[in-house]
């Protein structure tokens, strides 16, 4: 059956677990709301989530991360709220826009996803301001994913309370230390970490589309 009604929209129940890659998006993303959240991703905006299928049918919505915007992109922002087509909404102290057209069960999937399109295209391209962590910052979630151990006071402890032989204690801290350390050469092989900056990517796509903005930026000369 070719899908070309909203009511022919199944409603996808995964979530991805970390930052998708650009492949990814159509297992993720249901057909009215996928022209545009790419054209997001291309504008390297982080997009939180998205929806509208057969059971939710009002509305076409994505959700997109305010804090990783651009300054050029929140004054975006502001005027896509005064048209009505974005408000601002705060869940677990972060700061989202959600970006809605309304529809109905027999709306024209390619209608809706060309409508959704126009408006997001309001943003414009901007570096990629999510998906890293300082290399610090790494070491210390790799090491803290075990739950042996935690960092107080910049030191590593025991995350529970018990009497610990001190050899058993030093063997068991080189046991997260080489953990940590394997993670971190792995990332580093898979061509993740930048030195320059001291920062470790989620992935290497999101790496590259770093990279290629500023290379963009330099042959434009705005850098």
């Amino acid at each position: 059956m070719k899908i070309k009604k909203i009511k022919d929209v199944l409603q996808i129940q995964e979530s991805p677990r970390g930052v998708l890659l650009r492949k990814e998006f159509p297992n993720y993303v249901e057909l009215p709301c996928l022209e545009a959240c790419l054209y997001l991703y291309d504008m390297n905006i982080h997009t939180y989530s998205s929806g509208c299928n057969k059971v939710n049918y009002d509305n076409a919505h994505i959700m997109i991360y305010y804090d990783d915007l651009s300054d050029e992109n929140k004054e975006v922002v502001e005027k896509l709220i005064l048209k009505g087509y974005a408000e601002k909404t705060v869940y677990n102290d972060e700061t989202f826009v959600t970006i809605a057209i309304k529809t109905n069960l027999n709306d024209d999937i390619q209608k809706v996803s060309d409508s959704l399109l126009e408006i997001v295209k309001a943003f414009t391209y901007q570096d990629v301001l999510y998906g890293f962590k300082k290399i610090e910052d790494f070491m210390k979630e790799n090491l803290e994913m075990t739950r042996e151990f935690k960092f107080v006071n910049g030191e590593l402890v025991p995350s529970f309370q018990g009497d610990y032989e001190e050899e058993d204690l030093d063997d068991k801290k080189r046991n997260v230390l080489f953990e940590a350390n394997e993670a971190l050469e792995e990332a580093i092989d898979e061509g993740r970490v930048d030195y320059e900056d001291d920062i470790v990517w989620d992935n290497k796509e999101l790496f590259d589309k770093h990279i290629e903005y500023f290379e963009k930026k330099m042959v434009r000369g705005k850098i």
